[in-house]
């Protein structure tokens, strides 16, 4: 699903029983098998849109990123369910789909809310991504009052990947359970093909680990 030049935008449901399946498990064996060279369908992007709001919905299953704003300026995402578990094999053993990230705010979105949510999946929970340098910073980013479950916990970029930077970001109240890492910042090492990044006032609070 891909919205582009949205304005008032709003997808609302009734809470767990109002799914939006991206039927992701497909993907995720034959993407690990791929050493990750595939690219899946990713559930939603939200590009160049103004006043978006998603409330009361369960996303679950999706090839990759789950949700993805790119240039979105005033956004509110809450009471919102991401689930991307995968018990893979006969055993049923607990696996990571990859490269699930729950919801990717980037690419010069601006004040942002994310709250109470609950994400279970594979790859970053929240992450904040720099846009390009023509979009300016990725900024007044909050996401608060959530729990993430299994997944890379609280991130922010990676930095230098795309040239821009990030400013103003506040992660607070949120519960990290069994997640791999809880607060990451990622960078990339240099390089002569990548760019350089600025991250600037980066609050995290009453995180539980």
């Amino acid at each position: 699903m891909h919205i582009k030049n949205a304005q008032n935008l709003s997808i609302t449901g009734d809470g767990l029983e109002s799914v939006i399946d991206g039927q992701g498990e497909t993907w995720w064996a034959e993407t690990k098998a791929a050493n990750y060279s595939l690219h899946p369908p990713k559930l939603m992007i939200i590009e160049d849109s103004q006043h978006v709001k998603m409330r009361g919905v369960h996303l679950r299953q999706s090839g990759q990123i789950t949700v993805e704003l790119m240039n979105v300026q005033h956004g509110l995402i809450e009471n919102t369910n991401i689930n991307n578990s995968w018990f893979e094999g006969p055993d049923k053993v607990h696996g990571w789909s990859p490269n699930t990230d729950g919801i990717d705010p980037g690419a010069g979105s601006a004040h942002i809310t994310i709250r109470n949510v609950t994400i279970q999946n594979g790859d970053d929970c929240v992450s904040v991504k720099a846009g390009k340098a023509e979009l300016g910073c990725t900024h007044d980013i909050l996401v608060e009052d959530s729990r993430f479950i299994n997944g890379f916990g609280a991130v922010i970029g990676s930095m230098a990947y795309n040239s821009g930077c990030v400013r103003d970001v506040v992660f607070r109240n949120i519960e990290l359970d069994s997640t791999m890492y809880g607060i990451n910042i990622k960078t990339w090492n240099g390089s002569s093909e990548w760019n350089t990044t600025f991250l600037t006032n980066a609050t995290f609070e009453d995180m539980r680990i």
